[in-house]
């Protein structure tokens, strides 16, 4: 398979020593490479540095539980504030800190020094639980970093002049963008093109009347070549419901 097609899995490893990231970040790679898996990952030396200008991009964070100044526990506390599907494992010298691990609901702990078996077990688990959270929701690459956003919060999304705006139910995100990009990764049984410029996701819509079809009291126009496919998608949609 042709390493750019495959899967990206985001993750951060915070551990203070040196040589353990080190270790746990050639291991990964080793263990996503069986799997047919691509992996970005970036190392942090502190919860700090980490929680500086942490966003909800990762997909799992390695977390070291004994750091310096600011415990990994304690770090994982404000990533759940912020982000509350991030899959954290945690890392640790002393089994008696694994259970806390439970309070900012980690999948995992791993005892150093890590096994690469026991890692790869993990990995799978969080491979598994990221497979079946990442069909609920879609990354965008916002001017402000990447941005998880859950598939059924999104109403419409529009382009004009190169840029996507997304209609979520309580805000708008706006980005530089190609419609094309945006189809290719939200399900063609949910979302349907009313015209070139507008993708309309089937449950919310409330009313189609002549030429136009209508997302709560918002009024959005069907093309003429747009409109028997957009029609059958809309009618297929619910059937299944």
């Amino acid at each position: 398979m042709d390493q750019d097609n495959l899967p990206l899995i985001n993750i951060a490893i915070v551990e203070d020593d040196d040589a353990d990231a080190k270790l746990l970040e050639n291991s990964l790679r080793e263990i996503v490479s069986l799997l047919q898996k691509q992996v970005s990952i970036n190392r942090f030396a502190t919860a700090e540095s980490f929680l500086a200008n942490y966003t909800p991009s990762y997909d799992i964070v390695f977390m070291d539980i004994e750091l310096g100044e600011a415990s990994g526990l304690e770090a994982c506390k404000v990533i759940r504030q912020k982000d509350e599907s991030v899959i954290i494992i945690f890392t640790t010298n002393m089994r008696q800190f694994a259970l806390e691990g439970y309070s900012v609901s980690a999948l995992d702990y791993l005892i150093k020094p890590i096994r690469k078996e026991r890692l790869a077990s993990a990995l799978e688990r969080a491979l598994s639980r990221l497979e079946n959270k990442k069909k609920g929701e879609v990354l965008l690459k916002t001017s402000e970093g990447l941005r998880k956003v859950a598939v059924d919060s999104i109403r419409f999304i529009e382009t004009q002049n190169h840029r996507v705006i997304v209609h979520l139910k309580e805000e708008v995100i706006d980005y530089f963008g190609t419609m094309k990009a945006i189809v290719s990764v939200l399900s063609p049984t949910s979302f349907a093109l009313c015209n070139s410029g507008y993708l309309v996701n089937l449950a919310y819509v409330t009313t189609v009347r002549g030429e136009s079809v209508y997302i709560g009291t918002e009024e959005l126009k069907i093309s003429r070549s747009k409109k028997k496919t957009f029609m059958a998608s809309l009618l297929a949609y619910l059937g299944d419901k």
